[in-house]
């Protein structure tokens, strides 16, 4: 997921807008987990060690995608969503957002799920495999 970079300003002191990129993160996972959550990984968004805490279990990976596939069907999107997002300001913005998981596709009937899903996502850095960058460390969902 390529989003904005932090500007250097001085050799150690690196600055980008964490609301910015905490707005741009929750509307690419989002729409990547209802049309292609395989997607994630491919990106580097989600990488081996990137966890998501989901029904008391602990996921890791593609693992982590997995259960994301689970859910995406024709008819699954998110509706109503918020978020708050916290900028460390040492490179890590973290996201809470609440909403409506909608299904109407599967039941014929609108199906409306409340949730919640957390998110820490870090600056990859700039190196050959993450170009300017961001990375999800780690997502708490309950639904």
């Amino acid at each position: 997921m390529e989003i904005e970079k932090p500007k250097t300003i001085s050799k150690q002191v690196k600055q980008y807008d964490g609301n910015l990129i905490g707005v741009q993160f929750v509307d690419y996972f989002y729409k990547l987990w209802v049309s292609n959550p395989m997607e994630l990984i491919a990106n580097n968004v989600i990488e081996h060690y990137s966890k998501l805490k989901y029904g008391g279990k602990l996921y890791k990976g593609s693992d982590f995608v997995e259960i994301l596939s689970g859910f995406a069907s024709p008819g699954f999107q998110f509706v109503n969503c918020s978020w708050e997002i916290l900028n460390s300001e040492s490179r890590q913005v973290y996201i809470m957002v609440t909403g409506i998981i909608k299904n109407d596709f599967l039941t014929h009937q609108n199906t409306f799920m409340k949730f919640s899903q957390s998110f820490t996502i870090a600056y990859a850095g700039n190196n050959k495999k993450s170009l300017g960058k961001w990375t999800l460390i780690n997502s708490i969902l309950i639904i």
